[in-house]
């Protein structure tokens, strides 16, 4: 085990090997450095495990995700720590920015880290926040629905027709005649809106009269009542066919309604974004858990960065003594090769010209030799034609034999000296 932590902490074994004096301590202080980069890592499988299982509730796939971040927050902490050290002999703004650059690629891993875990912190109060946010949308859907109902118009009351109006007066007309006929039958003075009866007790002309009038308007009554009627039947279907129709009207809204309620209680969404975007609500409404968000969110980059600042806080102990000592050897053994390769080099590179020299004078000496054995050649066959040509005419040869030979003796005699002029090195 204490060598899984040290190997999480980025040491060298073949170092710690040979630190002799403090072997004990400065192996447990690696350790302990690989404790340190074991935690965010640690909660690195956790928070991704929590952030995908927002997203997909299979156990096998948030969990295969939270151990692939654990080795990665793994991978990338230990190469962090193990390139971070103390040293005499390196020191610069060169190793200060890339301290810079370790530290702040730190503070973003544990960005990264701490945020699901802050969500899985504040779990009820975004669970809350979520189902009151479903609430209202739900209320808004429903009231909408109300909307639409309160639009829908009632069905009109019924109307009274022409028809039942003139049916109405003669009604109201025949009673009148009745009572007033009666009237005058009686002998009782009576006005009413129809007449007026006399205080004769005798019915003479006058009843007679009152009775015709009576029979005429019963006759338009009995005319008029049927009219009537068929208008109030033709009425009372149509109103019921609106008032069906309003019904009808007001069921497909609460239908509506109902399937968009429970579609957005079907779909409502609890993912990764709608519980950060719960929780800025939260904040907005609570700041006391902005306050508190920030401070874990504080306390986990400091975990995270934690490992690169104790190894810089710590003081120096003999594994960077030993790594320095051996970092100065390789640095001192790598100058005197790479000063005897270079001289192995201008060696190599010097034989190479003379090389390249004497092959040049021999290629140089066998072009002219070539050259001049085939101009003697032609010489000697021009003197020989020369020849033939004076013993077949009879005539001595011998001072143009001469000079032809003066003349190819000067000849070549200027192409030696090229030659040599040639081969002489510059």
């Amino acid at each position: 085990m204490g060598r899984f932590f040290i190997w999480l902490s980025g040491a060298d074994h073949t170092i710690l090997a040979e630190c002799t004096s403090l072997s004990r301590s400065e192996r447990s202080r690696f350790a302990g450095l690989g404790t340190l980069v074991l935690i965010p890592a640690s909660l690195g499988l956790l928070s991704m495990m929590y952030a995908v299982s927002t997203l997909q509730s299979d156990p096998l796939v948030y969990v295969t995700a939270g151990i692939v971040w654990f080795l990665i927050v793994i991978a990338i902490d230990r190469y962090l720590v193990s390139t971070t050290f103390k040293s005499v002999v390196q020191r610069g703004l060169s190793r200060t920015l890339g301290v810079f650059a370790r530290v702040v690629l730190a503070g973003f891993i544990a960005l990264i880290v701490a945020h699901p875990l802050i969500l899985l912190i504040f779990h009820d109060t975004i669970s809350e926040q979520l189902r009151d946010t479903q609430r209202t949308e739900i209320d808004a859907i429903r009231a909408a629905g109300e909307q639409k109902k309160a639009a829908v118009p009632p069905v009109a009351a019924p109307f009274e027709s022409a028809a039942a109006r003139e049916l109405n007066q003669k009604l109201e007309q025949s009673a009148c005649l009745g009572r007033l006929q009666t009237a005058e039958q009686s002998g009782v003075a009576l006005s009413l809106p129809c007449g007026t009866s006399s205080s004769f007790q005798t019915c003479a002309v006058r009843c007679v009269a009152l009775g015709e009038q009576k029979r005429e308007v019963d006759n338009d009554i009995a005319i008029l009542r049927p009219q009537v009627q068929r208008e109030e039947g033709q009425q009372r279907s149509d109103l019921q066919g609106a008032e069906r129709q309003r019904q009808a009207t007001l069921t497909s809204i609460d239908t509506e309604t109902t399937a968009a309620v429970e579609d957005r209680e079907r779909n409502f969404s609890t993912d990764y974004l709608a519980r950060v975007h719960a929780l800025t609500q939260v904040e907005q409404e609570r700041p006391e858990v902005r306050v508190v968000k920030w401070v874990i969110l504080g306390l986990f980059l400091v975990i995270d960065v934690l490992p690169i600042m104790m190894k810089l806080a710590t003081p120096s102990g003999e594994y960077e003594e030993v790594r320095d000592r051996r970092l100065t050897d390789a640095k001192v053994r790598e100058g005197v090769t790479r000063e005897a390769i270079q001289a192995d080099l201008e060696d190599q590179i010097r034989i190479a010209r003379v090389r390249h020299e004497i092959d040049t004078m021999h290629n140089t000496w066998a072009r002219y030799t070539t050259t001049y054995a085939e101009g003697n050649e032609q010489f000697e066959a021009s003197l020989d034609s020369v020849r033939e040509n004076a013993g077949a005419n009879g005539d001595g040869a011998g001072p143009e034999v001469d000079d032809l030979r003066k003349a190819n003796n000067h000849l070549w005699a200027a192409w030696r000296e090229r030659m040599r002029e040639d081969l002489e090195p510059k």
